[in-house]
Parts: C-alpha cells; sequence; structure tokens
C-alpha cells in the first residue's frame, strides 16, 4: 500500500462503521440513508486500496477503463442529485407559498395580531388611535399629592 492508502482507507472505514453501527442500533432503526452511506464510503475505501477492482467491473458492463466507469457513475450521481434538490426546492417554496396564503387570510379574517384590544371604530381603549398614542407617548399618572 502507497501513503494515499493508508491515509484513506483507515478514515474511509471508520466512517462506513459509524454510518451502519448508526443505521442498525440508533433510533429511528434502520435509516436507509445511513446505510447507503456506509455502502458508498465502503466502494471508496475498495477502490482506493485495489484500483484494478473498477478496472474489473468497468469491463464487466463493457466500458475501458475504471476511471471511465467512476466518472460515468459520478456524472450520473450528479444529475439525479441535482434534480432530487431542484424538486425539493419547488416543494418547499409550494409550502411556503400555501403558508403564506393561509396566514394572509387568517390576518384578514381576525385582522393582524396586537389589534385585539381596539374597538369597532379602530381606535385604542384610551380615545386615541393607535400612532397617536404611540407619538405622544404614555399619558401621565397622577400621584396621590398633587393637585
Amino acid at each position: 500500500m502507497n501513503v494515499f492508502q493508508w491515509l484513506t482507507v483507515p478514515p474511509l472505514a471508520i466512517l462506513a462503521a459509524i454510518d451502519l453501527a448508526r443505521a442498525l442500533f440508533q433510533r429511528p432503526r434502520f435509516r436507509g440513508d445511513r446505510v447507503l452511506r456506509a455502502v458508498i464510503w465502503t466502494a471508496g475505501a475498495v477502490a482506493i486500496y485495489d484500483p484494478m477492482v473498477t478496472v474489473r467491473v468497468a469491463h464487466a458492463i463493457g466500458i475501458e477503463r475504471g476511471t471511465d466507469l467512476i466518472v460515468y457513475v459520478f456524472a450520473l450521481a450528479f444529475l439525479g442529485t441535482s434534480f432530487f434538490f431542484y424538486a425539493r426546492t419547488l416543494r418547499l417554496q409550494r409550502q411556503i407559498t400555501e403558508l403564506v396564503r393561509h396566514l394572509a387570510i387568517r390576518d384578514a379574517e381576525r385582522g393582524p395580531p396586537g389589534d385585539q384590544d381596539k374597538d369597532a371604530a379602530g381606535t385604542a381603549p384610551s380615545g386615541q388611535t393607535p400612532l397617536a398614542a404611540a407619538a405622544t407617548g404614555p399619558e401621565p399618572v397622577e400621584t396621590a399629592g398633587s393637585t
């Protein structure tokens, strides 16, 4: 084994073991994404440890070089991931739009928060409009000794 293999294979094996252990023993039980990550870490460790594995797999499916196989796999994985996250972003945008509409309709029916202590004319309990009450500040409080 060369230096690169010594530096990369053990961490990849540790990552694979951690993800596999978490997938099997941590709640929620058996998460498929952790198993997939463990498989990817293991495949990377095996490909680095024995580069001829990629060549043999590539030849088995009709590709000349192992490097070409890796490039094709990563290109397809990138496209799949891009489409997945694009669809997820669109779904989140639709959910946010629905939420904002719901809140706007609710506020239009009930009035915005903070308006519950106004009377029907839209004035604050002191008789002033909210803007005038904010501009003048609090009303002075009379003390027992002042006349």
